[in-house]
């Protein structure tokens, strides 16, 4: 008995250690990029990087958590590898995971119950070989919530997979925290199913991908 819960204080102060590891990187990392100032400060070339990557935030889960679309076929590769460096795809991706975060914090309010987490529809149509030559770059947008947004992410939906996709994320899944992995669902064509069993209606989802939703209410919240 004494062995097994020295073992279990051992693994708990290990994980204990980690954690506050990972706490400091993201408040340091937070300062650098003063994330606190990204929804309302100037950056330059935020209109060239929301168009280069296109972010949506639509309608809500049963719980109220929020529904993200992402078509990879909207991502605008060459500007992504062309107009900037590796730093500031992370500052302008932090920028975005600001604004949903903010949108989280109007649903809690408007529904006096606390969301903290969202769902990310990732939509494989037009998925191409091209996407290799801007590996690095996509990793650099996608690395942001994995480090330093841990635990907002409820569901991955990755839809419309193709064979294609199988090789990418064989490369891509060792860069993924396990936990993380394990929220991901990897669909092909017939994903709607999938979503409702998990409380995504087809009436939260845009047109885009099959869905219902009206774009003109688009989840929106009011910056100084």
């Amino acid at each position: 008995v004494v062995s097994t819960q020295s073992t279990w204080e051992a693994k708990h102060n290990k994980w204990t250690e980690v954690a506050c590891q990972e706490v400091d990187k993201t408040e340091r990392w937070r300062t650098e990029i003063d994330a606190s100032s990204l929804l309302t400060r100037n950056l330059p070339k935020w209109e060239t990087f929301k168009s280069a990557w296109p972010t949506g935030v639509y309608g809500t889960d049963l719980q109220g958590h929020p529904i993200i679309v992402e078509r990879i076929q909207d991502i605008d590769l060459h500007t992504l590898t062309t107009s900037f460096q590796m730093e500031e795809l992370g500052i302008y991706q932090a920028r975005n995971m600001e604004y949903i975060q903010a949108v989280k914090h109007a649903i809690s309010k408007q529904t006096n119950h606390m969301v903290y987490k969202h769902h990310i529809i990732a939509d494989m149509t037009g998925l191409s070989a091209k996407v290799y030559k801007a590996k690095d770059q996509m990793q650099a947008v996608l690395q942001v919530a994995q480090y330093y947004y841990p635990e907002t992410l409820l569901k991955l939906f990755v839809i419309n997979a193709p064979f294609l996709f199988r090789a990418i994320w064989k490369a891509l899944s060792p860069l993924i925290h396990p936990i993380t992995k394990e929220k991901i669902k990897i669909l092909g064509g017939a994903f709607i199913d999938e979503l409702q069993e998990n409380g995504i209606s087809i009436d939260q989802i845009p047109p885009s991908i099959g869905g219902t939703f009206d774009v003109s209410k688009c989840q929106t919240i009011l910056l100084p």
